[in-house]
């Protein structure tokens, strides 16, 4: 067992330090809790800027090429 916590009259609890060092979390970072049949696990949420960073990068004329393709869009439906 790494540490207990108990629930508020909110709802809430506090994750033990133990359980925050070992999740690599600090205040405003958020977890998600995954059920497996009768285990619950805790893992840290990745972070936007995480996501984003996985993303092939936009082209340099992404703003051109998006505005050919809505005038090429509107031009059709006449």
């Amino acid at each position: 067992m790494i540490g207990t916590a108990k629930l508020t009259t909110k709802g809430q609890i506090t994750l033990p330090k133990k359980v925050r060092r070992l999740l690599d979390v600090e205040t405003g970072d958020s977890v998600i809790f995954q059920q497996i049949d009768d285990v619950l696990i805790v893992r840290k949420a990745p972070s936007i800027e995480r996501l984003f960073s996985t993303l092939p990068p936009l082209p340099k004329d992404w703003r051109d090429r998006i505005a050919m393709e809505i005038a090429a869009d509107g031009a059709g439906k006449k």
